[in-house]
């Protein structure tokens, strides 16, 4: 075709041709806006991002193979709302705790000693007869109470069901705060000083351990390892409690906004990379062995979505806790656990 002859076309056909080229460049935005929308990473505001997620304590790595064959997957949602924590300015005066000390059957002046910053005060109570003791922190407010030498070895554990409503109960008769706990976990222990150790048979085990979470919209609340939560009371063989770990729900949560999940196929991929390992307990009686160390090999059982409050921070984070058996570095055979942020890459602000 000649110059003049593709000129002429161009003249003859020039409304179609510009109706053609709008369309065309109509249809390219529209491209890049769907690309944008339904693939490409949402752009988030910096303000709305979460900052980086770290673990004050000790955590340890999966270095070896994750099977997953006797993992059990449930659905999470796609979108969780994360919230901030502030500490509320409740604390106990000493009458306050004295009277919450009569509640236990305590009476007389407590020991008192004071925190090293001097913010905060923890009173002692003793009851000699019955050989228990009851400490009350003022700020924030916890107490543990502990009845020594209980170590009943006739009798039958409660079951699992019964040692969690008997837990309920005895909280309750003491007035302390029930209406946002939730049962977490319950736990067979032995006890070798005054140290207790988890074993896997109730008919080894010399105490039933029952844990509560507080819930935060639905969902468990955590500090750094499953064992960091607010309550736990434990029973000796003939369902007496023997000792009681008690945290106040001294916190206001707010509203921070929506962030989305990793979803479960990418969670499980993510495991071994960048799972962080939050507790290891040797199975078995004989080692009485408990520390965090590195996994060569591990087998989650179960996987739920909790909210993750670390060590001196002012968020909630959605994580993932894997929870089955695993094999440390030194040949040891463990119960473990591990943590996975569960909050989608461009929700989190860059690390430092």
């Amino acid at each position: 075709m000649k110059l003049s002859d593709l000129r002429e076309f161009v003249l003859r056909n020039r409304k179609r041709i510009i109706v053609v080229a709008t369309l065309f460049i109509f249809l390219c935005i529209v491209s890049v806006v769907g690309y944008q929308k339904f693939l490409a990473p949402p752009l988030i505001p910096e303000e709305e991002k979460l900052p980086p997620f770290y673990l004050v304590n000790d955590i340890a790595s999966v270095t070896g193979e994750v099977s997953l064959s006797s993992l059990q997957v449930t659905d999470f949602p796609g979108v969780i709302t994360a919230y901030r924590a502030e500490p509320l300015a409740f604390s106990f005066t000493k009458e306050e705790a004295k009277e919450l000390a009569a509640r236990f059957g305590f009476s007389g002046e407590p020991r008192i000693s004071t925190s090293p910053d001097g913010r905060s005060e923890t009173l002692v109570f003793i009851d000699l007869k019955n050989q228990a003791t009851l400490a009350v922190t003022t700020k924030p407010r916890k107490l543990t109470y502990v009845v020594e030498g209980g170590r009943a070895q006739e009798g039958t554990l409660l079951d699992q069901a019964a040692a969690t409503q008997k837990a309920k109960e005895f909280v309750g008769d003491k007035d302390l705060p029930l209406s946002q706990l939730s049962p977490f976990g319950v736990r067979y222990l032995i006890s070798k000083g005054n140290i207790y150790f988890e074993v896997e048979e109730p008919t080894e085990a010399e105490f039933l351990e029952v844990s509560f979470s507080w819930l935060v919209e639905g969902w468990d609340l955590l500090g750094e390892s499953p064992a960091d939560t607010v309550a736990r009371v434990i029973f000796d063989r003939q369902g007496k409690v023997v000792s009681l770990k008690f945290r106040f729900p001294d916190l206001q949560f707010t509203r921070f906004g929506e962030v989305k999940l990793l979803s479960s196929s990418e969670a499980v991929a993510k495991l071994k990379k960048e799972g962080l390992v939050v507790s290891t307990s040797a199975i078995g009686t004989t080692t009485g062995w408990s520390e965090i160390a590195d996994l060569r090999s591990f087998a989650p059982e179960s996987v739920r979505l909790i909210f993750v409050q670390p060590s001196g921070a002012t968020f909630l984070y959605p994580v993932y806790l894997f929870e089955g058996k695993g094999r440390t570095t030194a040949g040891v055979e463990v119960k473990a656990a591990a943590y996975l942020l569960a909050v989608s890459p461009e929700y989190l602000k860059a690390k430092e």
